[in-house]
């Protein structure tokens, strides 16, 4: 197995927060992983140069083949992951904010079940990019091809604004930031802010609060499946363990 972070290109380092390469090759005598991902803040572009990944979406009941070039925007809804045998993934996940600036579309656009096929919004170069990945030579020219590819759009994202740097608080913070400051920082008032907030993420900054503090806990239990709940509650934030239950 192979499973890696890279730092984007210095130049991208404003939209892109990291590029992840994850390549697996399963048994073909045995049944095939299944990967339960539950709502993240991050805003992700995937590649399955590969096999292709199936996904069942817990509360909408409907399993769909994903697209070998997919765009995930506001996430509502936990989803099952189908592996295929030769699974490999290229996950580009953006800063807070970025894809609205990187793509120009409210992300309120974007809110709905289902992962996009990245050629409707990027264009048919996207066909060519996953060719360059799958006859890529090694892990890192994979990653070079997706430098490359963001390089050629970076000319058409949105300057960062204010209410960027919010976003990016916001995130840091672990939700736990009052929506008060956060407008304050963006020099905006508290419904200007939200209005811009739900143009740039999607949701409103509460809901994404509890989003942010939620993905804060799931990823403290992924990697130490022994700590106890009480004490993911405690170290996220969580007035008691009741309500993280109830998130």
């Amino acid at each position: 197995m192979f499973h890696q972070f890279y730092q984007p290109h210095p130049a991208l380092k404003a939209i892109v927060n990291n590029i992840m390469i994850l390549h697996c090759v399963f048994d073909k005598n045995n049944p095939l992983p299944q990967l339960p991902m539950p709502p993240l803040p991050e805003q992700r572009l995937f590649f399955y140069p590969y096999d292709a990944v199936e996904a069942d979406y817990f509360l909408s009941n409907k399993k769909i083949t994903l697209h070998n070039a997919s765009l995930i925007g506001p996430q509502i809804e936990r989803v099952n992951i189908k592996l295929g045998y030769n699974h490999l993934v290229i996950k580009v996940g953006f800063q807070p904010g970025a894809l609205n600036r990187f793509l120009g579309i409210p992300m309120t656009e974007l809110l709905q079940v289902e992962a996009f096929d990245a050629r409707d919004v990027l264009g048919k170069e996207v066909h060519s990019l996953n060719e360059q990945l799958k006859n890529a030579s090694s892990y890192d020219a994979m990653k070079n091809c997706i430098d490359n590819f963001l390089l050629q759009r970076l000319h058409k994202v949105k300057e960062l604004q204010p209410v960027d740097h919010s976003l990016a608080m916001l995130v840091k913070g672990g939700g736990l930031i009052a929506i008060d400051r956060l407008a304050n920082e963006a020099c905006l008032s508290n419904r200007q802010f939200e209005r811009k907030f739900k143009e740039r993420i999607g949701f409103s900054p509460k809901f994404f609060s509890r989003l942010v503090r939620f993905s804060n806990a799931w990823q403290l239990k992924e990697n130490d499946p022994g700590i106890s709940w009480t004490k993911i509650a405690y170290e996220c934030g969580y007035f008691d363990q009741m309500h993280l239950v109830k998130d």
